[in-house]
């Protein structure tokens, strides 16, 4: 049983944690500001000059990172709080899992996202989740980034595109 517990937690529990903190990180830390604007800013320049409406996959091939410390901290936190809240024959894999998910998929999904061309685009799953993706960038919609079951769950999940855009930051809730 140990070990079905241990494959459980790298394949689905850690990749899980990087979801569920990775949603509420980028809606309320990166969007609506709860945690300062140092922590928006890069996330603001995503939006609104690397990757505008009218610009989500520039002519130009090469991906603007938006070089986010900020992800690095919310890493850090989900690992302690693994750590923390499970034994740790579960929770180092659950690390592993996680870490390798957001660096193999997250990262290079996003990354497709905003390029012209990619091998993906076969893919009807996969342009749905270029479209699901490009309405966030539209409207303070679907924070998933890659995937949107948390959207969903917390009634921030949009299929149709908005026919103009929309404010996806708002003001700081102490500003």
């Amino acid at each position: 049983m140990t070990i079905l517990l241990q494959i459980i937690s790298f394949t689905f529990i850690g990749p899980l944690f990087v979801e569920v903190g990775g949603y509420f990180w980028h809606r309320f830390a990166e969007h609506q500001g709860w945690l300062g604007e140092s922590v928006r800013a890069r996330h603001i320049v995503h939006h609104q000059e690397d990757y505008p409406v009218e610009a989500l996959r520039p002519a130009k091939q090469k991906y603007q990172s938006a070089n986010s410390w900020s992800w690095y901290v919310l890493a850090l936190i989900l690992m302690a709080l693994a750590y923390v809240l499970f034994p740790p024959k579960y929770s180092l894999l659950m690390i592993a899992g996680g870490l390798l998910y957001a660096t193999f998929v997250v990262s290079k999904f996003h990354k497709s996202f905003h390029l012209q061309r990619t091998w993906l685009q076969r893919f009807a799953w996969y342009k749905k989740l270029v479209k699901l993706h490009d309405i966030h960038h539209y409207a303070p919609v679907n924070y998933g980034i890659n995937f949107f079951f948390m959207d969903r769950l917390f009634g921030t999940y949009q299929e149709t595109q908005p026919q103009k855009a929309l404010p996806t930051f708002t003001k700081p809730k102490h500003a």
